[in-house]
């Protein structure tokens, strides 16, 4: 076992961990590190975005190429893995970073399956629902996530949906929260759900 520290917030952290793994013949990665920020937008300055939107999703994009790149030139099969999360199925206002930068890792995961194919390399999104980790202690105890605490995964169960989704399927959801969200847009459209949120904002916790 060898841990790597490193800070996925900051610009370089993802060439530390190239220059720590170099010459280990990693095949399984699995991007999970991710963090929430709550509230609105421009409470926070605007790097504190970027630094999360970095952490959530643009570190995952750096890491899968870097070993995708050794696995492809190394002739090695193996698995690349993303956590994304059901929030991205709908508008998420209070959370827009964390939002967008969940549809990012979905769109791009399935993106690069069909790349990381030709080089016998599997890659699995999976899209949680609420999941009972430390990402919900500095938040704000708003009413839906009381509400969705009550039927909350455990990473255990999303771990192992992950690995058995692992050379199977791509893209796969999980709890009763990712599928309704899923279902929904698809229902009504994206835009005219923006449109009936915004009326709804007031009705929400402070």
């Amino acid at each position: 076992f060898k841990a790597v520290p490193s800070d996925l917030g900051e610009s370089d952290a993802v060439s530390k961990i190239a220059e720590a793994t170099t010459g280990l013949p990693i095949s399984i990665v699995v991007n999970n590190a991710g963090y929430l920020l709550l509230g609105f937008w421009i409470q926070r300055p605007a790097e504190a975005h970027v630094r999360n939107i970095r952490c959530n999703a643009v570190a995952a994009v750096e890491i899968a190429h870097l070993f995708l790149t050794r696995m492809a030139e190394e002739k090695r099969p193996g698995l690349i893995g993303f956590t994304s999360s059901a929030s991205y199925f709908l508008p998420s206002p209070f959370a827009a970073g964390y939002g967008c930068s969940k549809a990012l890792v979905s769109h791009f995961a399935c993106s690069l399956a069909v790349e990381a194919a030709d080089h016998g390399v599997d890659v699995v999104c999976v899209q949680p629902s609420y999941t009972r980790t430390n990402l919900y202690d500095k938040s704000p105890k708003i009413g839906v996530l009381k509400l969705l605490e009550k039927a909350a995964a455990t990473p255990e169960g999303v771990a192992e949906v992950f690995f058995r989704a692992a050379g199977r399927v791509v893209s796969v959801d999980t709890g009763l929260y990712a599928f309704l969200t899923r279902f929904v847009p698809r229902v009504i459209d994206f835009g005219l759900l923006t449109s009936v949120f915004i009326p709804l904002r007031t009705s929400l916790d402070e």
